[in-house]
């Protein structure tokens, strides 16, 4: 029978800590405050919320492991040179030395282009049950989007689908806002021009981590969307452009956006990247991206930078275009998926008719992640 990769192979007390090794061939030598402030006692860990009760900044800076042997293969147990004995589980180790673990939606990206056609589709009903709605959230950590339908197309239809994964983020907006033709429009979206391919606030210093959009009436000619993964696009710059690339993602520009009782402001740079140098965010708004005055020769290079971006954002070749119906809410990502939409007449009768809301990124990985545990455990 083959062990399990998790399996404690073996254990050892060195001067630097505890060093064990498992049955996969990773070893790994933990540090002794590391494995004190982490354990599994009364006085240490509450049992029920997980939160550390003793205070870890005060243990003695010279503490060592004394004494450690192994537990069958699925655990370790430890003595500490301030008294304490403790038992560690092979499994938590072994994934506290596993690759650092992902702090927004888990899952692999999949990245995208016009090919993709089309996006995975849920029914409401779907998403009721545990097991669909984590089959969408981990979709939309796939691919930055999910469509969701038979969503009842009234005015607060969306909230019970929303409220399916968590609190809405509230804004100067207020919760779930209309875009629709508004004569007294404070923002372009309420027009009817075409939109060019965008993220939304990104002049937010807390940016909208997801953004659901619910029709209600789309009976106009045109208003067609589009989507373009920005992630997509990103590393196609840095494997065509590695310049161009590395323009855009050290050089912050500051998104501004005001109306009569608001003033907000960001600064970011277009492509952001993770501690490991991976793409995490494209932030690309044309209304309200302006670039510092900078010397010419830093913004000449950022401006050819711009428009390299620009390109790939605007071509057929990397836009999936639809047009949502009514009853259908098009849930994306942030800080990945980059959304435009077609002009529309007016004229000719018809009408025209979005619900929007927001969600923080957190709300959203929350409930993946609880939803993978207790299904797991069930």
């Amino acid at each position: 029978m083959s062990r399990h990769p998790a399996a404690i192979q073996s254990v050892a007390v060195e001067p630097r800590g505890l060093a064990v090794a498992w049955a996969d061939g990773r070893s790994f030598t933990f540090h002794p405050i590391w494995l004190r402030e982490r354990a599994p006692l009364e006085d240490t860990l509450d049992p029920r919320t997980g939160q550390r009760k003793l205070e870890a900044a005060f243990l003695p800076l010279e503490l060592s492991v004394l004494a450690a042997r192994r537990r069958g293969e699925a655990s370790v147990e430890v003595g500490f040179s301030d008294g304490a004995v403790a038992r560690f589980a092979g499994a938590e180790l072994r994934r506290a030395v596993a690759e650092t673990p992902q702090l927004d939606l888990v899952g692999d990206k999949q990245l995208w282009d016009a090919s993709l056609g089309g996006f995975p589709r849920y029914r409401l009903d779907d998403a009721k049950q545990e097991a669909g709605l984590l089959g969408l959230l981990d979709d939309l950590a796939r691919l930055g989007c999910v469509l969701v339908e038979e969503v009842p197309a009234e005015k607060n239809g969306i909230l019970e689908f929303m409220g399916l994964i968590g609190n809405i983020k509230l804004t100067n907006w207020g919760g779930v806002e209309d875009v629709r033709v508004d004569a007294n429009a404070f923002d372009l979206t309420l027009t009817n021009r075409g939109l060019e391919p965008h993220v939304d606030n990104p002049y937010r210093s807390s940016t909208i981590g997801y953004v659901v959009l619910h029709c209600l009436e789309n009976s106009f000619e045109g208003g067609e969307s589009g989507i373009v993964d920005g992630f997509a696009v990103a590393e196609r710059l840095r494997a065509e452009d590695p310049a161009a690339f590395e323009a855009l993602a050290t050089t912050p520009v500051t998104f501004r956006y005001q109306d009569e009782t608001t003033l907000l402001e960001n600064r970011c740079p277009l492509i952001g990247l993770d501690d490991a140098g991976a793409v995490e965010r494209v932030a690309w708004s044309n209304r309200t991206e302006f670039a510092d005055a900078r010397p010419p020769e830093e913004l000449a290079l950022y401006y050819r930078a711009r428009r390299r971006l620009a390109e790939l954002i605007y071509s057929d070749e990397m836009t999936v275009r639809f047009k949502l119906q009514p009853g259908q809410a098009f849930v994306l990502d942030n800080y990945r998926v980059l959304h435009s939409r077609q002009p529309f007449e007016l004229s000719g009768g018809g009408n025209r008719h979005m619900r929007q809301a927001y969600f923080d990124r957190d709300m959203v990985s929350s409930r993946q992640k609880v939803l993978r545990r207790r299904l797991a455990e069930g």
